[in-house]
């Protein structure tokens, strides 16, 4: 297997801060600052803030103002040797004096920290299109777009629209895991390669001895686990139908309330006697909470336009702890093959929760935890970077 870059100056442009959920431009930014200068630009943000993210505010402006000697939350996945910078920008975008105040802003406070790095030419790996015009304004090696989600369900303007399409024709490489963005996307431009997201090793590498965190091992068996952030494309109807049709199954719920969910729905699911939240919890946590778990969960709306183009991460962590998973029906799910059991309805959703309880065998656990190693992180980046190497040398 070729290995992942080495000995290059990335800078990778992101969609999230570091203390959110462990999510693939993390991964990839910590698994390259092992052999390379990598510095990760946190999201300028998408929108304006609401009342109940007003500590993430002023989280931002006291890591801006700390600079390198910011001293990082604990909260999130290791950044390993990775430069985190938390950049100040206005969160209102599709105004044009808004627009040139951030691209002015933005580009000052990058190349003051790639000066003070020294860092020239860097390979650009951005995650949102928001960048563009800051991107075009930095120095590069290489520019590579990597898309992992529909991203016009986040902001449908047409500035937006022109913003996402110059970046996927401008890059010299676009990076997705969907089925359905590498069919658009590749008309746009031809060096686009779907490669799947990764599994992280310390899932893989963590020891099944028993030892069970103190807030779970009051919760009784058997246990279905959902560790994601309880946002607004979960299908809370489903899940409360599900959970009162099974008062002897516990769920566990992992991942903090996003400001957007529908709060009234999500409070009538954490009220029920068999659903237990047990808030956010750091990514290197999670498999010993997976190992008090006997199924793995994944109930968001399968007729959302974002899940239809969405491919979690979290199949291959339940993978990596062996347990089976039902989830709802969308392309990333049917993609995992028997893998995944699929439900559409509640009734089918209950039926396969039932069957995994009572059919699960040691051989099932065992090619499941195969799979997860045979798309690790390591695996997946070693895939990007030979095609990144490739286009670096005329390719």
């Amino acid at each position: 297997m070729t290995m992942p870059l080495q000995g290059k100056n990335i800078l990778i442009m992101s969609s999230s801060e570091w203390c959110d959920n462990a999510v693939s431009n993390m991964q990839i930014a910590a698994l390259l600052s092992e052999a390379n200068t990598v510095v990760y630009i946190e999201t300028m943000g998408g929108r304006m803030p609401r009342i109940s993210e007003l500590g993430r505010v002023l989280r931002r402006f006291k890591a801006f103002f700390a600079g390198a000697k910011a001293k990082r939350s604990k909260r999130g996945l290791d950044p390993r040797n990775a430069h985190i910078v938390s950049p100040l920008a206005i969160p209102l975008h599709g105004y044009k004096l808004v627009s040139w105040l951030n691209t002015l802003a933005l580009t000052w406070q990058v190349r003051r920290f790639l000066k003070r790095l020294k860092m020239s030419s860097p390979i650009i790996w951005s995650f949102s299109p928001r960048w563009e015009p800051v991107i075009r304004k930095i120095e590069h090696e290489l520019l590579v777009f990597h898309c992992v989600d529909a991203l016009h369900t986040y902001d449908p303007s047409n500035v937006f629209r022109e913003q996402f399409e110059r970046t996927v024709r401008e890059a010299d490489l676009v990076f997705t895991p969907g089925v359905l963005l590498e069919r658009e996307l590749k008309p746009l431009n031809p060096a686009t390669y779907r490669i799947g997201h990764g599994c992280g090793n310390e899932h893989l590498a963590y020891p099944d001895n028993g030892a069970l965190p103190a807030d779970i091992v009051d919760i009784s068996e058997p246990r279905a686990i959902y560790a994601g952030t309880l946002a607004n494309w979960v299908d809370y109807p489903l899940l409360v139908e599900v959970a009162r049709r099974l008062p002897k199954v516990s769920f566990v719920l992992i991942g903090y309330i996003h400001a957007l969910a529908p709060r009234d729905q999500v409070d009538v699911l954490i009220s029920l006697p068999n659903v237990f939240h047990l808030g956010y919890k750091n990514f290197d946590e999670l498999p010993g909470y997976y190992q008090g778990a006997a199924l793995g969960i994944i109930p968001y709306q399968a007729d959302n336009e974002h899940i239809q183009y969405s491919t979690p991460t979290k199949f291959l962590d339940y993978c990596a702890a062996g347990l089976p998973t039902v989830t709802t029906r969308y392309p990333a799910a049917e993609s995992m093959g028997d893998i995944v059991t699929c439900a559409t309805t509640p009734d089918e959703f209950v039926t396969a929760i039932q069957q995994a309880l009572t059919d699960d065998s040691e051989e099932a656990a065992r090619r499941r935890r195969e799979y997860a190693r045979n798309h690790t992180w390591q695996r997946q980046v070693a895939m990007m970077s030979e095609q990144i190497r490739g286009r670096l040398h005329g390719g």
